[in-house]
């Protein structure tokens, strides 16, 4: 039977003639509780500690689980953000290459436009120096035909010329 420090505070001894000092006894008594209560508090705290230790163990298992997955989730953004990493790359890359192209044939189809307008060019030159030396052989024939009209004598000089050889009346 587990006695209690409240019962042994509680029991009573009936006196005899011959007995024991009650002030001792009691005394004892008090002593008796206060060790009971202070192996009861050990009691208490020693079975507290294998449940704290497997609570730090718990604990501890938790964190090295939690560890390992943040672990593992780190990893996976990595590996993750390699990949679009690599796939934005790539991306660039083939954008790059589009616009080299496209810059490439805009360049061939403006060259080609150029080439173009200077044969153009040549010909209208070509086509104002055969005007202008058309021109400027007309002009020429003009010039000429002005001075011939011009030496010629007109049909005034003619009429003049005929009253001339004879005296006026």
């Amino acid at each position: 039977m587990a006695l209690t420090p409240a019962e042994i505070e509680q029991k009573t001894f009936s006196t005899a003639l011959r007995g024991y000092d009650l002030d001792e006894v009691d005394d004892f008594l008090d002593e008796i509780v206060a060790a009971m209560r202070e192996l009861q508090e050990r009691l208490a705290q020693a079975q507290q500690a294998p449940a704290r230790a497997r609570e730090s163990d718990v604990d501890e298992s938790a964190i090295g689980r939690a560890l390992v997955t943040a672990q593992a989730t780190a990893d996976r953004i990595v590996a993750e953000a390699r990949s679009e990493a690599e796939r934005i790359l790539e991306e660039a890359k083939n954008e790059a290459e589009l616009w080299l192209s496209e810059r490439a044939e805009r360049k061939a189809e403006i060259e080609t436009e150029m080439e173009e307008l200077s044969r153009r060019v040549a010909a209208v030159r070509t086509q104002l120096a055969v005007l202008a030396t058309t021109v400027a052989d007309k002009l020429d024939e003009m010039d000429a035909a002005i001075a011939a009209v011009a030496d010629e004598p007109g049909p005034l000089e003619v009429e003049e010329e005929a009253e001339e050889p004879g005296p006026r009346d």
